[in-house]
Formats: structure tokens, sequence, C-alpha cells
């Protein structure tokens, strides 16, 4: 079977890309590893329960919503407001002002670091700016660009604005907590502020993260309700999904894949929106390639080998029997919770140690 594009990777990019390819009127192929769609974006229902099995919300950034609005998606969200929480103290985010009170909590929680948590708010409030800016505007991907008004008053004003402070971020393109120690030497200070993202984070994501709070929206039916929506589209459209179907080889100068059972699939094009490292590991034709090419790939092959993922989430799923109104007199529904200011780095061992020895 030959197809205009073949896209190899059923999360949230490979099915954005294919919902779009199939509204543009592509004949499409969505392959997906994994028994189910989605990636890192998925719920699932357990006695009763919903859980999402990945991200616990969204967030527009000028990006989902005008997506949804064009593939015409029926989803309904929700709010789903954030709290804050370190040992004892906890506190709701419901506006940017709410950063003043985060700056309180962060002084009793730690006495005699007013001067590097001053700091710190500081630049937090001047990086919110920059990002604002930044997602200011719905992506103009997915607006009319032959608008003149659209042009004229929205895309024009914003460039100008997003030029003169992009160039300001770069400065803070560091990891956080390398950032953090430049204004503090503190360790659980910065381990407090580091905890919740992922390892050598830039300091310009994690410290503007606060405004991302306040975006924050939950799919009515759990996160998962936006792949289904997606899939349910692409097949409404034409395209096909076959998941369970792992590529183990890619010819690029037949322009063809094949899957573990042998199965070869013809392309025009392949987006590949999967793991990189199989990608190059799998390039059967790499010598007919000119050598400036087969070098690269040969190049970006070895660079990826010894490579492994990232950091690691534990999730803990509890099933409880206890009214709403319990849960909504601690906090609001998504808690970013301390229970102790002792973090990753400073924690000794024998703190999480069971009898046995085992951690």
């Amino acid at each position: 079977m030959k197809y205009d594009v073949i896209v190899v990777g059923g999360g949230i990019a490979g099915l954005t890309s294919a919902a779009f390819l199939c509204k543009s009127g592509y004949k499409v192929l969505l392959c997906e590893k994994e028994d189910k769609l989605g990636g890192l974006v998925g719920s699932f229902d357990y006695k009763g329960f919903t859980f999402d099995a990945g991200i616990r919300a969204l967030e527009n950034s000028g990006i989902l919503f005008p997506m949804i609005k064009q593939l015409d998606l029926d989803i309904e969200f929700l709010p789903n407001p954030v709290s804050i929480g370190i040992e004892k103290d906890m506190i709701a985010i419901d506006s940017k002002n709410s950063l003043l009170t985060y700056e309180q909590m962060l002084h009793r929680q730690f006495p005699g670091e007013e001067k590097s948590i001053k700091s710190l708010i500081k630049t937090m409030i001047k990086i919110m700016d920059y990002m604002d800016i930044l997602y200011g505007i719905e992506n103009p991907l997915f607006m009319n660009l032959k608008d003149p008004e659209y042009l004229l008053k929205t895309l024009l004003p914003w460039s100008f604005k997003y030029l003169s402070k992009v160039s300001k971020i770069k400065p803070f393109n560091i990891p956080t907590n390398s950032y953090m120690k430049t204004i503090t030497d503190n360790q659980v200070l910065i381990d407090v502020i580091g905890q919740h993202f992922f390892k050598d984070t830039p300091a310009f994501f994690a410290l503007s993260y606060f405004s991302l709070y306040l975006d924050y929206k939950y799919p009515k039916g759990g996160t998962g309700t936006l792949i289904s929506e997606m899939a349910k589209y692409i097949k409404s459209h034409g395209g096909e999904i076959q998941t369970d179907t792992r590529i183990v080889s890619i010819n690029a100068s037949d322009r063809a894949i094949t899957d573990q059972s042998g199965n070869t699939m013809e392309f025009d094009e392949m987006i590949w929106a999967a793991d990189s490292k199989p990608l190059y590991a799998q390039i059967s034709d790499v010598d007919r390639f000119p050598m400036k090419i087969s070098d690269k790939i040969k190049e970006k092959h070895d660079f990826l080998s010894d490579k492994v993922g990232g950091d690691s989430v534990l999730s803990l799923y509890l099933t409880v029997d206890l009214e709403k109104a319990y849960f909504e007199n601690i906090s609001n529904p998504h808690v970013f919770y301390t229970p102790e200011k002792i973090g990753l780095s400073t924690l000794p061992l024998d703190k999480i140690k069971d009898s046995q020895g085992l951690y």
C-alpha cells in the first residue's frame, strides 16, 4: 500500500501532524508501536475513576485552542486551578498577584534568605513578562495570514514586541539549578524551586511557569479526550491508524518502511514523530546516499547510540471514598506539594530506606 504521507509515532505530535494532513486532503497512515495512542497524553478508567497517565492538564499557550478550533474538535474544557504547598503552607494561584503570596510563603519557609528570595521573584516577574509576549497571540500558523487587518493590527505589533524581548531571554537559557546558584548557596531553597522540573530545564521556562499555572485547563473526561477526538478526526477524514505497529526498517531511497510483521508500506513523504534513536538505527540504505549525507546520518547515529531517556516520573494513583469537599478544604484540584523542604539532592538515603535496606 502506498500513502501520500506516513506518520510514525502516535503521540500528540504525530496525531497533530496526521490530523492536519488529513484536513488538507492527503492520504495518511499513522503508525504507533504501542497498543494505544497518545504517548505522554492519555487517561484510563479504574473502578469508576478516571486517571491521567501522563500530563495532568493542558495549556493553550496560543497553540492548543486555535488548533482545536481549526479541526472543529468537540472538547469541553474546565478550569484547572493550581495550589502550591510547602510543608504546612498552602497557597492558591488565581492571578499574577499570587506571586506576592508565593514570595511571602518562601520568606516564611526560608528565614534569612530574604535577599535571595527578592532577587528570585524579581527575575520571575521579568521572565514572565518576556514569555507573556511570546505567547501573547494565537500562533500565526493557525491564523489567516492573508487577512490584512490581522497582519496590521495583530501580527505586526506583536512581531516588534517579540523582537525586542527574545534576545533578553537568552541569558536565562541555562539549567534552573545553575541559575539559582547565582543568587543563593542554600541548596534546600534551590531544590524547592527546581524539583518540579526535569533535570536541566532552562531557567527561562521554569521561572516563567507561574504564568502557565494560570493557563491550565482540563478537558472534561480526562486528558485522553483530546487523543480520542483527534483519532476520530483522522479516521473520519480518510486517514488510517495502526497501533501495535513497530517500524523496524526504513528504506529512504525507495521511500518504504517495514513493520515488525514484515509488512511494507510506501510513501511520498514520511514524518518521524517518535524517538530519534531508532530512526537513525533503522535506515537500511545509508550507503546508497551521497557520501556527505550518509556521513551525516552515521554521525547522528553514533551520537544517539549511547543516549538514554531523561528523568522518570513515579505516579501513585489512589481511589478514595471521600467527598470532594474534603479535598476542596485543603487545596485546589491541581497541587504542587513539597511535604518536606529537604530536596532530593540533600535527602539522606537512610531517611527513605526501609527495614530491608531497600529504597
